[in-house]
């Protein structure tokens, strides 16, 4: 699948039950995105005109999320140890600040 010429960074990575969510935020031509997968399946495209939405969305989501049973997933960054909650604050601030998914 290509996408084109999109930046992509993890909102959040978060675990429940075995269960693995991930929330991406993609930025391309068409505007930004949030894309939500769990076990390895979209379960949510949201598409945002402004950047400021996008970030109110995706602090009540995660909020939500947390409250009903989901728990930060522990990755690394760089060597270091970075939980779903940092990554998520930090990403969706300034989404240049982590490497685009896949490289």
């Amino acid at each position: 699948m290509n996408f084109g010429s999109l930046q992509m960074v993890t909102a959040w990575r978060l675990t429940r039950a075995g269960v693995h969510c991930q929330a991406i935020v993609m930025d391309g031509p068409a505007g930004v995105r949030l894309v939500v997968i769990e076990d390895q399946r979209i379960v949510q495209w949201e598409r945002f005109d402004r950047i400021y939405e996008l970030r109110a969305f995706v602090t009540r989501a995660f909020k939500d999320r947390r409250d009903t049973g989901w728990v930060p997933s522990v990755g690394t960054s760089g060597g270091r140890e970075v939980t779903a909650k940092t990554r998520s604050r930090a990403a969706v601030r300034n989404p240049g600040l982590f490497p685009r998914d896949g490289q």
